[in-house]
């Protein structure tokens, strides 16, 4: 044997060790593999799976495991959302923001009263749609710049964010209140800014063991920021781990881990009343024109703020959304939590049906019955998939996407807005194996692992793929294996090959 059929011999030995032990199951079909695989990937013993496969085309039934459990369906459930309110309020639907006032413009440019920013359910108002995703304040400097150029120089009252058009919680009912700094829980609001989140950049530069240095974007005081991170050595693995916290009957945020020197890591912390967040960036940026604001920057939904009813104000500036079809891709790609309540309370309203958590599982809920998707034990409360107490069996979620893969106008332009993997969203670094060929919306809740997609086999078969793993721990990393296998074996891989038991 020459010395490159060795090295290449080797280097397949080293791969296929690097996966998992291979195996045959002998005339087993594709449920059974299935189950063999999951039953044999040392889960807890109370860990429990539903899988169901069908062929895009025509519905045909290929793989059922336990498809009518209502099971977790974490952030799956965006897609029951999405599809809803692309439904109730159409592709091209977009809201405003109003920058008004309850007082009036005087010729020496006093404005004798408050500028009041009335929020209308908009979660992209900030810099993620720019192309200078970079200039984090940028719209809130253009309002500020075009006050100035209305006459505003002076303010006699405060800047006032006012997010009454949603009612009800901040937060849903079975999420976790100690993840309350993380961006994933970023609270909603009709009026929120730069994704409800003050970015931080934390940089190793000092010696090791000493806390890194810590840019805050937009920097606004608006809480009291304790740094804990401390520069790691440099040799240390990845990039570092860092942790926030949140403590509003304080008004203080924490951050503790480390980064290896050399090295930045940036998270971003939700804030507390997103609506009062905009009114204090909007109120730096009005300083940094040159426009004197005697009061400061409040929150509407405060008691002791009082303003006046919108037939009262006067209009300076009106903000268009992007529009709803824009709007879906950090939805279904990217998971944004923030971004999907919104919509749902957007579609709930136009639904009639009000703009709290309530309202929403109300809407979804019904729009899945109007379509006969929902099955016994659908159970939504937020629009996001955060609760943990929401419930979809595999075969609704089966059920959605072949409507969505029949329906030539929205359906097309939800199946364009899902992740992908190698290129985008939470599967860009997930499945490289099915670059091109896999598109889906995943899910994760502590263990919880779901994902529900298209995939187009090797044969080049269109199937409609759910996988849902509720353990205790490791599910991810099940889903994807079994994700892999049904791959393998739907596109006619010999089972000794397709099959993989993880020793």
């Amino acid at each position: 044997m020459t010395s490159r059929k060795r090295a290449h011999r080797h280097a397949a030995l080293l791969a296929a060790l690097a996966f998992a032990a291979i195996t045959t199951i002998a005339g087993a079909d594709l449920a059974t593999a299935v189950q063999d695989q999951f039953t044999s990937a040392g889960l807890s013993q109370d860990a429990r799976l539903a899988v169901m496969v069908t062929r895009a085309a025509t519905g045909e039934r290929l793989v059922e495991i336990d498809t009518d459990t209502p099971m977790k369906p974490a952030s799956t459930t965006k897609l029951f959302s999405a599809s809803a309110a692309v439904d109730i309020l159409g592709a091209d639907y977009r809201t405003r923001t109003i920058v008004e006032t309850d007082g009036v413009i005087e010729e020496d440019g006093t404005l004798y009263g408050s500028i009041i920013v009335r929020g209308g359910g908009d979660p992209g108002l900030g810099p993620r749609f720019q192309d200078a995703k970079y200039d984090v304040t940028k719209v809130m400097r253009e309002w500020a710049v075009a006050l100035k150029k209305q006459g505003v120089l002076r303010v006699t009252g405060d800047v006032v964010g006012d997010d009454a058009l949603f009612t009800g919680s901040r937060t849903g009912i079975g999420w976790y209140p100690d993840e309350a700094a993380e961006w994933y829980m970023a609270e909603i609001g009709a009026l929120t800014f730069n994704d409800g989140c003050v970015d931080l950049h934390f940089t190793a530069n000092d010696k090791v063991g000493k806390p890194t240095d810590v840019k805050m974007v937009p920097d606004v005081g608006y809480f009291t920021f304790k740094n804990s991170v401390e520069v790691a050595p440099p040799e240390t693995p990845g990039v570092g781990t860092v942790s926030l916290f949140r403590h509003d009957d304080e008004g203080r945020h924490i951050a503790t881990g480390s980064v290896p020197k050399g090295r930045t890591r940036t998270r971003w912390t939700a804030v507390g009343d997103p609506a009062r967040f905009t009114a204090a960036v909007l109120l730096d940026e009005m300083r940094k024109q040159g426009i004197v604001v005697d009061g400061t920057y409040k929150s509407a939904s405060l008691p002791s703020v009082d303003i006046p009813p919108v037939d009262e104000r006067t209009t300076l500036i009106s903000h268009s959304s992007e529009p709803l079809a824009t709007i879906l891709e950090p939805i279904l790609a990217n998971s944004q939590n923030l971004y999907s309540e919104c919509i749902a309370r957007l579609a709930a309203i136009e639904a009639g049906n009000g703009s709290d958590f309530e309202a929403v599982a109300k809407t979804v809920t019904d729009w899945a019955g109007e379509n006969g998707l929902r099955r016994n034990g659908f159970l939504v409360t937020d629009g996001s998939g955060l609760s943990s107490l929401n419930r979809i069996p595999a075969r609704s979620l089966n059920d959605l996407l072949l409507r969505m893969h029949r329906d030539e106008s929205n359906g097309t332009l939800l199946r364009q807005s899902l992740a992908r993997p190698g290129e985008r969203g939470s599967l860009s670094s997930r499945l490289p194996e099915l670059t091109g060929r896999l598109s889906a919306k995943t899910g994760s809740l502590g263990d919880t692992s779901t994902i529900a997609g298209f995939l187009t086999t090797k044969k080049g078969d269109d199937l409609v793929v759910v996988v849902m793993i509720d353990s205790t721990s490791g599910a991810e990393a099940v889903l994807d294996r079994l994700v892999l296998l049904l791959d393998r074996m739907l596109s006619g891989e010999p089972e000794e090959r397709a099959v993989v038991v993880v020793e």
